[in-house]
């Protein structure tokens, strides 16, 4: 953040600049005697640190779903192997996980952040299709007859919703990754999140 202070001489008498003063607009103006100290701030995000905050909060929600994701992927690896018990309460931890982490944006503050509204829509955008994404994969899972297969027609809806949730991961990751470089945050990829 630059903070430039400009100082204007103020005439006593007319209440206005002086000879040779610059003028400016904006700022916060701070009168002393006859000197009017004017601070402006330039350079992007008024409040950097605000900024930073917002940052390490997005990433926190980031490493919130990785670990949600890793319940489906016990739980889909509980299905291949004919485990439908097992496979349907962890498909059901992850998809209650992210449905809580999808609220939880929603009502995150991101307005600091350099396109900080565009990045909270594409965030509960790619956590609603992921979420989605979850509950296809319970229905297959559910109503499978004996063992779950990737071959029944059920798990074409599967597909579908995976395609979903990759596209809004991928939009959401093009806006996302920049910004959390510029703040020194790991870079995330649509395979971890």
């Amino acid at each position: 953040m630059l903070l430039i202070t400009v100082v204007l001489v103020f005439d006593e008498r007319t209440g206005s600049p002086g000879p040779g003063a610059g003028g400016t607009s904006g700022g916060n103006a701070v009168q002393n005697g006859g000197v009017v100290e004017e601070q402006r701030t330039y350079g992007g995000a008024a409040d950097d640190s605000a900024g930073d905050e917002s940052a390490q909060r997005l990433d926190a929600l980031l490493t919130e779903s990785i670990a949600g994701r890793k319940y489906l992927l016990r739980a889909i690896d509980a299905a291949l192997a004919c485990d439908k018990s097992a496979a349907i309460a962890d498909m059901e931890r992850a998809s209650d996980a992210r449905a809580a982490l999808r609220d939880k944006a929603g009502g995150t503050d991101l307005a600091a952040l350099p396109g900080g509204d565009h990045l909270k829509s594409a965030l509960v955008d790619f956590l609603q299709a992921s979420y989605e994404a979850d509950e296809a994969y319970l229905r297959w899972t559910r109503g499978a007859q004996g063992c779950p297969s990737t071959r029944a027609a059920r798990f074409e809806a599967v597909t579908s919703a995976n395609s979903r949730a990759r596209a809004r991961k991928t939009e959401f990751l093009d806006a996302w990754n920049p910004v959390a470089q510029r703040y020194g945050l790991p870079a995330r990829d649509v395979r971890s999140i």
